[in-house]
């Protein structure tokens, strides 16, 4: 068995930076093979030609370089570790989150507003948005820093996702930053519709069908662009992850008292470690796949054959990504026609702070839910706004709906 020596040398080495040119320079040669002298290559980069690179020293290269795969695609998985990886704890995650008027006029830190009794910070909201994460986009030509923000509008309740050209990497600074007077809105779709594009298309425990490939955002035509169906499903499992979030928080500043809690949040928990699971699951293949002598050219081949589904999450990075060229999609498609008119049996008590400027006693049934929509409108505290999001969340999410 050969052995090496790794000499050091100033100059850290980030995962999230190219390698400098000198790099193989530092290395000592391998005694694995009298055939190859390891100091003669080039140190693995990604294929110039290809149109999705990234230039330059940007955030958006660092992402590719640090979840590439070594057919020089994005591997979704290591990508959804590396945006995670300072955001592992809920408290940290709210903290970090931001709470800003969509015309930009008010911003506040979303932790402080749900852990803190100052009425100042939790009112007088007109149109609020949540903005919780920033993701880099890993193939963005012409954009160093293009980035997808993600947020809530707790108004509208819709989950929304902007695209922002040139955008810094903190939160703060993009809600803040020139380039939030120049979003594009990417997503905009309500809550009630994205549980039940979740509820058809999740199923824990089987195998991913046709939607699940394709992305669900995709297949639905919920984004105004197309993704890669495997930044369509990190995007979902952000999505997710932040609902979870959102609901604790909720419980926290509004002091929710249900049944449905633990049935709610055990949805999302299935729904989200499904989708993690599909991303893992196709990152270990594609890896094997190439461990095996598949190339990108076998990937392009076999993309072409609907009886080889292989590397889904990868096959349509061999093209470029629309979501670095124009490209609008058509009408949404439809859900499965499904009976959500049945009346719960049991009443959801919102327990409020005395400042509450609305009735007590919400009752999610067919009869109540636009007196929800109208409190929702005319209420200008972040708490009630959450409280009407956690009940409602309930709702939706109880077995109880699709009860005829």
């Amino acid at each position: 068995m050969g052995s090496f020596t790794l000499n050091t040398f100033p100059g850290k080495l980030s995962l999230t930076q190219e390698p400098p040119i000198n790099y193989q320079m530092h290395i000592k040669p391998m005694d694995w093979s009298t055939n190859t002298d390891i100091t003669t290559c080039a140190p693995h980069e990604p294929n110039p030609l290809r149109r999705s690179r990234c230039e330059g020293d940007s955030l958006a290269y660092d992402a590719f370089w640090a979840s590439r795969h070594p057919w020089d695609l994005v591997d979704y998985y290591l990508f959804l570790i590396l945006i995670e990886k300072k955001l592992q704890h809920r408290e940290i995650r709210l903290s970090r989150s931001w709470v800003i008027e969509s015309d930009g006029s008010r911003c506040e830190n979303f932790g402080r507003i749900i852990d803190s009794d100052d009425q100042m910070c939790q009112v007088g909201w007109v149109d609020p948005i949540v903005i919780f994460t920033s993701l880099p986009v890993p193939h963005a030509v012409g954009f160093e820093n293009r980035r997808i923000a993600l947020g809530m509008n707790l108004r509208s309740q819709s989950l929304v996702g902007y695209l922002l050209d040139s955008a810094p990497e903190d939160i703060t600074e993009v809600v803040l930053s020139p380039a939030w007077e120049d979003r594009e809105v990417l997503i905009d779709l309500p809550l009630q519709r994205f549980v039940d594009i979740l509820g058809h298309s999740v199923e824990p425990g089987q195998k991913p069908g046709e939607i699940l490939r394709e992305g669900l955002l995709n297949y639905f035509r919920e984004s105004s662009r197309r993704l890669h169906a495997g930044m369509d499903l990190v995007i979902v499992i952000q999505f997710i992850q932040f609902l979870r979030d959102a609901f604790f928080g909720g419980q926290m500043s509004a002091g929710i008292d249900y049944n449905a809690t633990t049935e709610c949040l055990s949805y999302l928990v299935e729904q989200e470690e499904h989708l993690r699971d599909i991303l893992c699951r196709e990152s270990n293949r594609a890896w094997m796949g190439a461990h095996t002598g598949v190339t990108v050219n076998d990937l392009h081949r076999r993309g072409q054959t609907p009886s080889e589904p292989l590397y889904d999450l990868f096959v349509d990075q061999v093209v470029a990504s629309p979501i670095v060229n124009e490209f609008s999609f058509g009408a949404a498609r439809m859900l499965p026609v499904q009976d959500t008119s049945a009346v719960l049996k049991s009443q959801i008590r919102v327990t409020t702070t005395s400042w509450f400027d609305s009735t007590d006693m919400i009752s999610l049934n067919e009869d109540t839910v636009s007196e929800c929509d109208s409190t929702r409108q005319l209420t200008s505290n972040i708490v009630v706004l959450l409280g009407l999001f956690c009940s409602e969340c309930t709702w939706m999410m109880g077995s109880e709906r699709w009860e005829s």
